[in-house]
């Protein structure tokens, strides 16, 4: 029995030497570069700072005991969160010690030795809360009375950076013109519309409106419809009392495929050739005083006829030059000069 009692010992010995072998494996202390990692960066308030860049990825050498360091890698395996001290500006973080005196990293028994890179500059924009106007857009019609928006301000949360200094910020409520070409004219609407955000921004930029939704109410006098006429002839405006002083000659004198918007009665008239529509550029006193070389178009008219034989001036809307107002040159004479010019009949 006494060669049982021997097998045993060899046994148990062996057992330990293996355990105290693959603790010691474990416990040996060794040096290791992760790849992988990456961080993000958050302000004390949350929610009250734009950090930019808000994450990035970095290699780290880790050191420390086997175990240790394994523990460290599942660790890194998902983002790692450092606090950035909330400061206005540039604001130069160092992501060694950041690293080594992060509370999770160091309950893994690991230490972060290096990184590349070792520091990262990043910039701090304060989120402020400002008021907003609420302006309604309603593509395709003409309304009749008041537009009620409710509430017609609202509050935006964007970043410093973004906001327009002391002007005004406006926001817009728009309304897709197919949801407004099934809705009846003459009677009032009511409408919960998304607000868009201020002109020059977008969805993708940080900033909270608060409200998201409006209520728009209003009622439809009419449709709008658009017209592309092929030519549209310009026309000289001039004060009364300077009409028999000067005499002003243009080029071009018509405009070519100038887009018109009105009331759909209007352009159907205008579609038939019934109702001419014109390109004015207006000249004042000191503008023919001045004879100035050029000047670009004021406005357009309709000009309808009238039972009476008189003519209507109505306003219109159109857009020539990629929806820019086309500039005119003028060549502006005084008349006593030509008259004094020409030869005597007798």
């Amino acid at each position: 029995m006494e060669w049982r009692k021997e097998i045993w010992t060899w046994l148990l010995v062996t057992a330990m030497t293996a355990l105290i072998w693959i603790w010691a494996a474990g416990e040996t202390r060794e040096e290791r570069a992760i790849n992988y990692a990456r961080v993000e960066f958050a302000a004390p308030q949350s929610g009250s700072w734009v950090i930019t860049p808000n994450s990035m990825n970095l290699k780290v050498r880790i050191e420390g005991s086997r175990n240790a360091i394994q523990k460290a890698e599942r660790f890194l395996n998902e983002p790692l969160v450092l606090s950035v001290p909330p400061v206005e500006g540039t604001y130069v973080l160092d992501l060694t010690e950041q690293l080594r005196e992060h509370q999770g990293l160091r309950q893994t028994g690991a230490r972060i030795t290096d990184s590349e890179p070792r520091t990262i500059a990043l910039n701090l924009d304060k989120i402020a809360e400002v008021k907003a106007a609420v302006k309604a857009v309603l593509p395709g019609i003409k309304t009749e009375g008041e537009v009620v928006i409710e509430p017609a301000e609202i509050t935006v949360a964007m970043p410093k950076s973004l906001q327009n200094g002391s002007s005004p910020l406006t926001v817009e409520a728009v309304v897709d013109r197919s949801e407004l070409d099934q809705l009846e004219p003459g009677i009032q609407h009511t409408l919960e519309v998304r607000v868009r955000p201020p002109n020059g921004l977008s969805a993708t930029d940080p900033m909270t409106l608060n409200p998201a939704k409006v209520r728009v109410s209003f009622v439809i006098r009419s449709r709008v419809r658009e017209i592309t006429l092929e030519s549209v002839a310009v026309h000289v405006g001039t004060p009364y009392q300077d009409r028999e002083g000067y005499l002003v000659e243009i080029e071009p004198q018509q405009l070519q495929n100038v887009v018109v918007s009105a009331d759909e009665d209007l352009i159907r008239r205008i579609e038939s050739g019934e109702v001419p529509v014109v390109g004015v550029v207006h000249l004042r006193t000191r503008d023919l005083e001045e004879k100035i070389k050029s000047k670009a178009v004021s406005y357009y008219m309709a000009l309808v006829p009238q039972a009476t034989g008189l003519t209507t001036f109505v306003p219109v809307t159109a857009r020539a030059d990629r929806g820019e107002m086309p500039r005119i040159r003028l060549k502006i004479v005084d008349r006593l000069n030509v008259q004094a010019s020409e030869p005597d009949a007798s």
